[in-house]
Formats: structure tokens, sequence, C-alpha cells
């Protein structure tokens, strides 16, 4: 049996340009970006083992309503791979701990953790893995890697940043689906740039994510996020709040872990009438040294 961590990946910047609606461009239909894209010590496990049939399974807290037919990331991973490579029959397991729709790049890092897994099983070049991963989604590629990097185009163009270093942290989630084509769709409404804004590149991850922003943040509005900074405030002192991709999940920045832990034991407790099916998970962000 193999198995793989599918981490988390959070966008502590995420700068959008508008839609391409040029037919001869390969970027048709799509939105270019630039991102400062770290990834938690975090996520989903999955694992696999040759089986009669290929299948897959789920539990964990997250797992209810996730489909495990074809559909699903982690068999349309192997059906990728085995369109360029004679595979045998597994069977997948998925314990599904990150949320679902939750702009953490959950179903892609599950495709990116079944890539991992087919490479004990399908021998390709780093040219064709990195083809499959695009074809699979725009957050793959980058979930293929789970280091931290400026990806750009539109997620394909990888530009790895190695020693910058971790940021203890809490991922916050509120437990509502968030719809990326809508949100996409009210970005549009917006009057874009052509392209997205220069990454401020900066030595330090905070100091970068600091003088970066989320271009899709403020188009993310529901009432069950009403009082919801104002509490971050009461319990502690944050360094750095910022949504991760198109939501609703948060990164809520801190100086230590300890601060992190000590900030959901607060949160967990202020909420537990009034936002018990809130999720808060500490983390640690970024690239172990």
């Amino acid at each position: 049996m193999f198995s793989e961590t599918a981490r988390a990946k959070v966008n502590l910047t995420l700068h959008v340009g508008r839609l391409v609606s040029d037919r001869s461009s390969r970027y048709f239909g799509y939105h270019p970006l630039s991102s400062l894209v770290v990834f938690a010590d975090y996520g989903d496990e999955l694992n696999c083992e040759t089986s009669a049939q290929t299948s897959l399974s789920v539990s964990g807290p997250f797992a209810n309503g996730l489909e495990t037919d074809r559909s699903n990331l982690v068999l349309r991973a192997y059906d990728a791979v085995a369109a360029h490579a004679q595979l045998p029959a597994l069977k997948f397991h998925l314990v599904k701990n990150l949320p679902l729709a939750s702009g953490i790049g959950g179903g892609s890092a599950d495709a990116a953790a079944a890539l991992r897994l087919l490479k004990n099983y399908a021998l390709l070049n780093d040219e064709k893995w990195q083809e499959i991963a695009v074809s699979l989604g725009a957050d793959v590629p980058v979930c293929l890697h789970s280091q931290t990097c400026v990806m750009s185009g539109i997620g394909e163009k990888l530009d790895f940043q190695p020693g910058k270093g971790q940021l203890p942290a809490l991922l916050i989630n509120p437990n509502f689906k968030v719809s990326t084509k809508t949100v996409f769709k009210a970005f549009d409404s917006t009057d874009p740039p052509e392209h997205p804004a220069p990454q401020p590149a900066a030595n330090d991850l905070l100091d970068w994510a600091r003088q970066g922003r989320n271009d899709l943040e403020a188009l993310v509005s529901n009432p069950e996020l009403t009082g919801f900074e104002d509490d971050l405030d009461f319990v502690s002192q944050k360094q750095l709040l910022r949504m991760s991709g198109s939501g609703a999940t948060f990164v809520v920045v801190y100086k230590t872990p300890e601060e992190a832990a000590a900030a959901q034991t607060e949160l967990l407790s202020l909420w537990q009438n009034t936002r018990p099916h809130w999720w808060v998970q500490p983390v640690m962000l970024g690239d172990e040294p």
C-alpha cells in the first residue's frame, strides 16, 4: 500500500486578470493570475493498493456528499494516467479532512496526491506528468509539487521560492460552500485589468503577503461572516487575515504556533453556541527547513 497527504493549498496573495476572450489564445475562457502559494502541514489522506477493480472509497469528517464515481478527481487522475501507461487496477481510499469547495485546493490536492501515488506504477517523463496535471485543473500542477511558489499563467507556470520559511496560522472555514464560477462572474463585472498585478517579491512570507492581496476576497459575502473579524480581534493579536482562493476559507497568521493553538481554543469556546459548525485548524504554512 502507498499513501500520500493532499496538503491544503493556501493563496497568501491572489492577483487576477480579465477573462481571456480571444479564442486563439491558449488561455481562452480562463483568468490569468499571479499568486504566492504555500502549503499547510495538514490535508486529506489518500492511499491505494492493487485490487481486482479500480475503485474509490471515502471517509473522514467531510466525506458526506463527496462523489466516488469517475467524476471524482482521484479517479479522473487514474484515467488520465491510464491513457498513457498501463496501470494495474487500484483501490483508493480517501480520508477527507478538508472542507469541500473551500478555496484550499481540496479536490485539486487529491488529484495531485493521486498522481504522486501513480508514479509508483507508471514511468512517464516530467513533461507528461505536468501535461496530465494541467489537464485535470488549474490548481493541480502547483498541488503536484506542494512547495512554496509563485503560480502564474492559469496555474501552470511555477516559480519556486525555496528558503522562505514557515508561518504559524489558523485555517478557518464557515462551512458554507462557495461557487468559484459565481465569484469569478462577480469579478468580471468589476471591469478588472487585463493582466494580474505583479507580485511584490520579498524575502519574508508575511511581508510578501501583506504587500499583496486577494482580488476575489471582497466578492465573497454571507451573513455567516458578520462579526467574524471582530471575534478574531477579541481573542488574539493576528498578524494577517486573508481569504484563500475563491473562498470561503480564511488564513489567520500568528507570531508563534502556540499563539495559533491558543486562538483556536478561544475561538471554539467563543463560537460553541454561535458558530458551532465552523472549522478551525491550526497549521504551519510553507516549506519545512
